[in-house]
This record gives structure tokens, sequence and C-alpha cells, in this order.
């Protein structure tokens, strides 16, 4: 099986490098007919996506969402106790209410505080831009029960993801442009071996081929800062069946 990188991609002027890694056998298109793998559409079934936010409301999702980042991260010693597992899902929520509810000051505020260095002019654009592109933002529809958080780990983050090719997942990883990008200990935090948590669960999001609405497991990757005691976002992270195309999702 042989893996194509292809780098993409600046999406709608916003922030992203994206880097989309998928055992396809040509980057330039993508196989429609391609034999979905068993645990690719078990672990993406739309009826497995049993929480509507329409029907329980943004404010009581996040809840449930908070919730269940703490109920997985508490037993991982590796997150480094009570506080930074709540931090960590204060964070993780703070980035789905700017998809699911959008309030541009409230949002700044909330970046600001994790020394977020856009300016607010640049973030203002930044906000207006991705809030005209709906297939950005998930389709009303998650998965709270199968959401995971894992520490990334540099010894084996290789493994992981020839794993997830080998299952037939598809993996892109979005980051902001270099001068943009949050003030996190390295230039690769993974590997100089920062601790890195990502956090992700499936939901519905819009395939820019197809323009409708379907599963993926998305998510992002946070890298705590000793020095200012806080998470700070990093990369976002989309895993995905390679018959569709996603968007990565904004931070």
């Amino acid at each position: 099986m042989k893996y194509i990188v292809s780098v993409a991609v600046l999406l709608v002027g916003v922030f992203l490098i994206v880097r989309g890694i998928t055992a396809q056998k040509s980057p330039t298109r993508i196989d429609r007919g391609v034999e979905v793998p068993q645990a690719v559409r078990d672990a993406l079934d739309p009826a497995g996506l049993e929480h509507s936010i329409d029907d329980a409301g943004v404010e009581s999702t996040l809840e449930l969402v908070h919730q269940r980042v703490v109920e997985v991260s508490s037993g991982m010693s590796a997150l480094g106790g009570t506080d930074r597992v709540n931090d960590l899902a204060d964070v993780f929520c703070e980035q789905l209410i700017k998809l699911w509810e959008p309030d541009f000051e409230r949002d700044f505020a909330a970046s600001s505080a994790r020394f977020d260095p856009l300016s607010r002019e640049r973030a203002l654009e930044m906000h207006k831009q991705i809030n005209a592109n709906p297939q950005m933002s998930s389709m009303g529809r998650v998965s709270i029960e199968r959401l995971s958080v894992r520490v990334c780990n540099p010894s084996t983050e290789y493994q992981f993801e020839r794993d997830l090719f080998a299952k037939g997942f598809s993996l892109m990883v979005g980051e902001r442009l270099p001068d943009e990008q949050f003030p996190v200990p390295s230039d690769d935090p993974i590997q100089s071996g920062a601790l890195v948590a990502e956090v992700k669960m499936p939901m519905l999001r819009k395939d820019m081929l197809s323009q409708s609405p379907k599963p993926a497991i998305a998510g992002f990757r946070f890298v705590y800062h000793p020095a200012k005691g806080c998470w700070m976002p990093y990369q976002s992270v989309v895993h995905a069946s390679q018959e569709v195309a996603f968007t990565m999702v904004p931070f």
C-alpha cells in the first residue's frame, strides 16, 4: 500500500496549512467507487450519532461534552491532574461553540486568554470568513458517547497513523499559518516531547464533493504550555472515509 502526502490548501483565506494523508493511489482524485472497509463503516455509522445539537441546544450539548471529556481524561495520569483535565475540557468546548453558536466578542476573549497572537482585526476577518462557509461547521449531530481523548506520543505517533490507514481511514491535519500559530513551546510539539492531547468525536460535516452531510471523526490537538499554565490549540484533525473530502475544523 502506498501512502500519499498532499500539501494543500489555504481555505477561504483563513488559516490552514493542511497535510492530507491517505492510502489512495492518486493524490489528485478521490475514488468514489472504492469499497469502504467494515471498520470504517462501523466507526462512521450515522446511526451512531446519538445526540442532536438542534434538539438539545448548544449550551446543554456543551455541558455534556465537557463532562465527557473530564470522564474520559480523568484516569490519564499523563494529563497531569484535575486542573489540567478541566482546562482541556474548557478549551475543547471553546472551539466547538465557535462552530455551533459563534459570537465574536466571546470567542476573541477566550482565545486571547490563551495567548492567541491574532490581532482583533485579523480575528474578526477570520470569524467572518469561517461563518460564511457552512462546510466548516458541524451539521447538527454528534456522538458524545464516543468522544475520545489520547496523548500524542512521539514514539508511537507514526504507527498510530499507519494503523488508521490500514483500517481504511484518511487523516487530515490542519494548522494555522506559521505566523498565526498559538505560542506553543516548540515548532514540533509532538516530536519534541511536549504534552499534546487530541480530543475528537464523531459528527456530521458537509462533504465538499457531494455537498451533503457525511460522518467524520473530528477534533483538535492541544498543547499544554507549562509556563503559561494552559492548553493551546495546535492542530485540527479529521478522520474520515477515503471517498469523501472535508474542510478542516477551524480554530
